[in-house]
């Protein structure tokens, strides 16, 4: 692979994308920060994920509890811990929201289950948008009632060609 002709850099994003999807990691085409996360919340939280259409929850659990999964990929300098826009918020449309922070290996910086109480409180509105933004810095952790999933999403196995994939990206990195 090259890394200094655009060209292959898009022909080789489109070739991870398709394995992405073609292992179930992905499920559309869009920017795969949110896929990834959504995938890797339900096989770990053991939630089954909704059809995609759905805007209010991305995932239920075995009891019905509806889950709203959003994630923010850091892989430079901008450290902004915006997440993507919640909407239809204050129609109370999930019981949780998982928040995910990706550093910029797409290794697990931290994560936690957040009440949707605590979505409400810390949210703000967005008029353009018709929509809530919720910030998600490390000090959301320590909130009551907030449950840290950090060391849970950080532990996970990964298969065997996973563990040879991160090899050889290891490898290209040095």
């Amino acid at each position: 692979m090259r890394f200094d002709d655009p060209i292959s850099l898009l022909s080789t994003y489109a070739v991870a994308l398709h394995g992405l999807r073609s292992h179930g990691v992905i499920r559309s085409f869009n920017s795969p920060v949110g896929d990834i996360a959504e995938w890797m919340v339900s096989k770990k939280l053991q939630l089954t994920l909704t059809p995609m259409s759905n805007r209010s929850h991305d995932a239920t659990d075995a009891s019905g509890a509806r889950y709203q999964i959003k994630a923010r990929w850091c892989p430079s300098r901008n450290r902004s811990m915006q997440l993507g826009a919640v909407r239809d918020l204050f129609s109370n449309p999930f019981e949780f929201l998982v928040a995910v922070v990706f550093d910029g290996d797409f290794m697990v910086d931290y994560a936690a289950v957040i009440p949707l109480s605590i979505v409400q409180q810390r949210s703000r509105y967005v008029a353009r948008t018709n929509s809530h933004r919720l910030n998600f810095p490390r000090s959301v952790l320590r909130l009551p009632g907030v449950r840290d999933i950090t060391a849970e999403l950080q532990t996970w196995p990964p298969t065997a060609a996973e563990a040879r994939a991160l090899a050889a990206f290891e490898s290209m990195r040095t």
